[in-house]
């Protein structure tokens, strides 16, 4: 292959390699120093740099214009221009671990006694599981890793696996979480007797997967044995956080804190995105909560090339002149698309007329009959069905139409809303005008919404490390009201919303201005 050569900032390194490696093996071969986390499997996600490819007068590049990729897995394929984060120091941070995990007054769950004191955090979600190393000691988040739920062959959905536990008894699905939590872990942790305690966190049922004694204990979260089988220290406790009912699960109490909704004077709409939406609203006063099943689409289930936000999955879309473009998690070749894309991609073909307002193409849309229907190209392997536009529709109609039901069982009007913040594992990638255009988030201005991320994970690492929030959790969980959406209202709501951007005049002004002027 042509040789091709690499440039490194801000540290003025080169070097020439030939195309078959990848940015940390050509760093390796000038004595750079790009620390591998997880080996090199890009699993972890955190040796992280820029990149662009080095311009014909050979400036010195932009690294505010730059592609965020991963060493580990992105290849040289052309001459490239690579910045490397450095710390105050000077040092490569890429790899490093060194972020804080929660900046207050360091209060672990247990005492951290001992020259190793690890945590380990789970944010048990339907379609994923996500895991982080703790350094009990110094608050630092050392390692943190996300994988596919295995609980998925009892079904997409949480009720599809309460039938199948009905049926078959939960031991198979518990040992599958469980499994997957060790799979993840086994990369960072040499040594099970390091890591002393645990906290897990996640919706309705998948917590009650794992321990049944959960139930019967006060508090947000109550202590799970020892015989879960985590690859943990002998007689290292597993704190589980509780659910708040049924339907909505003691995660959401981390997107209440994380929020300040539980000390703020202005009234907070807080949405958690995933195959159940869960919803808060209110402020110090008091929070109601809610939820429903809106389907695995927004995590990527029942997608024909639908994935988790991992490594490979595309993040985001644009059309730029009727040319599609689109961004991938990790900077490699894509390998599916994940929620934030599908709303992405939904939006923009509704906006350009390749779907109408039912969510089927249109004669302007370039279709190819597929294994499954008709279809439309993202790229030369990946595809939506006008089925998969169907799934992303009626995750959208359950989003806005609980949104809807909470809002007037408190008797709250959109003006009245101050704030409105987006959680979930995929919440940091959602484009707010795309999923406003096709009916899915209130239409508010810009400038009120916020974004939290996964705040399931956030949750369960500062259950891990603070006492004040520990403290918080016990009083939010208390002062919480609860709203039943098998009700009339929403289904209506949800009637209304099945439909591009709703059916319901004078909900999405901006959005009929813009598109059927």
């Amino acid at each position: 292959m042509a040789p091709r050569t690499v440039r490194f900032y801000p540290i003025g390194r080169e070097v020439v390699v030939d195309g078959t490696q990848k940015i940390a093996d050509a760093a390796k071969l000038v004595d750079i120093a790009i620390k591998l986390p997880c080996g090199g499997k890009g699993r972890c996600g955190r040796c992280v740099v820029y990149m662009t490819e080095t311009p014909m007068d050979k400036r010195a590049p932009d690294p505010n214009g730059m592609e965020r990729v991963l060493a580990c897995q992105k290849y040289v394929t052309n001459d490239t221009d690579v910045f490397l984060p450095l710390d105050e120091d000077g040092r490569i941070v890429a790899g490093e671990d060194r972020r804080k995990a929660y900046e207050g007054k360091l209060v672990p769950v247990v005492k951290a006694r001992g020259k190793t004191q690890l945590g380990l955090a789970v944010d048990l979600g339907t379609a994923a599981i996500a895991i982080s190393i703790l350094d009990l000691k110094k608050g630092n988040e050392l390692y943190a890793a996300v994988g596919d739920n295995p609980q998925s062959f009892a079904g997409d959905d949480l009720e599809s696996r309460r039938a199948y536990a009905e049926k078959m008894g939960g031991d198979v699905l518990r040992k599958a979480a469980i499994d997957r939590i060790n799979d993840l872990m086994y990369i960072f942790v040499d040594d099970p007797e390091d890591v002393k305690v645990a906290v897990i966190s996640g919706k309705p049922f998948l917590m009650e997967s794992l321990t049944e004694v959960c139930s019967m204990a006060e508090g947000p979260f109550c202590l799970g044995g020892t015989e879960l089988g985590l690859s943990m220290a002998k007689e290292a406790p597993t704190y589980a956080v509780k659910d708040i009912s049924d339907e909505v699960g003691g995660d959401l109490i981390g997107g209440i804190i994380g929020s300040n909704m539980d000390i703020s004077e202005m009234k907070i709409l807080l949405i958690d995105l995933g195959s159940t939406v869960q919803l808060a609203l209110g402020n110090r006063e008091g929070t109601a909560a809610c939820a429903s099943e809106s389907g695995p689409a927004l995590e990527g289930g029942n997608i024909t090339f639908g994935m988790t936000p991992s490594i490979g999955a595309i993040d985001s879309i644009m059309f730029r002149r009727r040319q599609l473009n689109y961004t991938v998690i990790g900077g490699i070749a894509p390998t599916g698309i994940c929620g934030s894309g599908l709303i992405d991609l939904l939006a923009q073909m509704f906006r350009n007329g390749l779907v109408d307002a039912d969510g089927k193409f249109t004669k302007k849309t370039k279709v190819f009959q597929s294994e499954k229907g008709r279809a439309f190209s993202i790229t030369d392997k990946i595809y939506v069905t006008e089925s998969d536009i169907a799934s992303v529709i009626k995750a959208k109609a359950a989003v806005f139409a609980t949104v809807r039901a909470l809002m007037e069982y408190e008797g709250t009007k959109p003006e009245d809303v101050s704030k409105i913040v987006i959680s979930g594992s995929f919440g940091n990638f959602i484009n707010a005008d795309n999923a406003i255009s096709i009916g899915m988030l209130p239409e508010a201005d810009r400038e009120k919404y916020d974004y939290l991320g996964n705040a399931s994970m956030t949750y369960a690492k500062n259950i891990l490390l603070s006492e004040d929030v520990r403290n918080r959790a016990d009083e939010v969980r208390k002062r919480i009201r609860l709203m039943d959406t098998h009700n009339e209202i929403y289904e209506t709501e949800f009637r209304d919303a099945y439909y591009l951007p709703n059916r319901r005049d004078g909900l999405f002004p901006s959005v009929k201005k813009k598109f059927f002027r």
